[in-house]
């Protein structure tokens, strides 16, 4: 992927890549940040699972982007693992389920009723 080339959607994961816009690029970033960094499709399912074992956080796939972006600048040395680091993670691994369809155990489809929820075993 260049890093001007426009979005796009990839297939497996649904996660839109990124697009710098006309005139930007990667030396538009701030040097007191670790840097830029990209992952693989794996790297973002692993980072997805890394979140919801150890924070107990379902993540949608632009979570799992930027765990595991964290943890390859912490294992290259480019991020101080003993420093405090905030990271907004906003949105719910709901919206992208075929990302990790097929990393989790069975699901069940059921109407949207709490009878249906109930009939399921699951109330």
């Amino acid at each position: 992927m260049s890093w001007h080339s426009p979005p796009e959607s990839d297939s497996e994961t649904g996660l839109t890549r990124p697009y710098a816009g006309p005139g930007r690029d990667r030396a538009g970033v701030r040097p007191s940040v670790a840097g830029v960094e990209s992952v693989t499709d794996d790297e973002i399912r692993d980072g997805i699972a890394l979140l919801a074992r150890t924070e107990g956080i379902f993540a949608e796939t632009a979570g799992g982007v930027t765990v595991a972006t964290l943890k390859k600048l912490v294992e290259a040395g480019r991020l101080d693992p003993e420093a405090e680091t905030v990271v907004f993670n906003t949105g719910d691994g709901l919206k992208t389920l075929d990302a990790i369809a097929g990393e989790v155990g069975p699901t069940a489809t059921i109407a949207s009723s709490y009878d249906a929820f109930e009939a399921a075993g699951l109330g």
